[in-house]
């Protein structure tokens, strides 16, 4: 019994301490990202060649998100902020509309939401999942997402 209790303790200490921790580690994107340059610049001497940060904007109070450019070409990748090493939750590269499949299209422009102009096409992926696009539509001063998987079915935000 006694080796129990010592047992039990020592779990609701190590417990107890392991959560205090993640709950007060706040980590800064641009100090992660500034760190990040410096390794990649080392292991790829040319990668920021074609590579511009453009910006990195809080998603919400779990993601981030990291705008760039690569040979001019505009895209994304959502990050869990929350985490030191900034776990990657998806991807996105923009494409013209005439790459994203036809059935997707289709399906955007029998919705509700096809009076709304669509100012962006990303085709997105995530670590766990096929590909997927996004539609980045706005009407009256209103912005919105909409994610679709490669078979025009709605599918709810990856972050």
């Amino acid at each position: 019994m006694k080796i129990f209790l010592i047992s039990f303790s020592f779990f609701l200490l190590t417990t107890h301490n392991q959560i205090d921790a993640q709950s007060f580690t706040e980590i800064k994107d641009v100090d992660i990202l500034a760190d990040s340059r410096i390794v990649l610049e080392k292991v790829n001497p040319y990668v920021f060649d074609t590579l511009i940060v453009k910006d990195v904007m809080e998603l919400n109070d779990k993601h981030s998100k990291v705008i760039y450019e690569d040979e001019g070409i505009y895209s994304e990748v959502i990050v869990n902020s929350h985490r030191k090493d900034m776990l990657l939750i998806a991807t996105a590269i923009e494409k013209p509309q005439d790459q994203i499949p036809e059935i997707v299209m289709e399906v955007f422009k029998q919705s509700e939401f096809s009076s709304w102009q669509i100012e962006k096409t990303l085709a997105m992926k995530t670590p766990y999942d096929s590909w997927f696009y996004a539609f980045d539509i706005s009407k009256n001063n209103k912005n919105k997402r909409l994610f679709y998987d490669e078979l025009g079915a709605y599918k709810s935000p990856p972050y």
